[in-house]
């Protein structure tokens, strides 16, 4: 048995989410990791024996379109469907920034992240 990773790293979108009124007119940038491992067996010859990329990503494009108060939030729902997508996968990580928070002085960037370890 073989442990994968699959990787999105970077990917950045544009959203509404936020609880000041101002992020939910306006808008801001985020930045979006995820990490999934999954097991298995023998030689990987079909896209069925692993875990598609493309289809997470469909998956986080259409999550952050859903304006959502708490980043929080947007991870756990990503990771549950991720998760409900994909059976095979034992853990999840994911972070996402706020690239230009909207908070007075501050350099940086703002970030969520929420990590899960399936039972086999």
């Amino acid at each position: 048995m073989s442990l994968f990773t699959i990787s999105l790293d970077h990917i950045r979108m544009f959203a509404f989410h936020g609880i000041h009124k101002e992020e939910r007119i306006a808008g801001g940038e985020f930045d979006i990791d995820m990490q999934v491992v999954y097991r298995a067996e023998g030689e990987i010859i079909s896209i069925d024996q692993t875990v598609d990329y493309t289809a997470l990503y469909a998956l986080v494009k259409a999550i952050m379109q859903e304006p959502t108060p708490l980043l929080e939030t947007v991870c756990l729902k990503i990771g549950r469907q991720a998760k409900t997508l994909f059976p095979k996968i034992t853990e999840i990580n994911i972070s996402i920034s706020k690239v230009n928070p909207p908070v007075g002085n501050f350099q940086g960037q703002l970030k969520v992240s929420w990590y899960k370890q399936f039972e086999s």
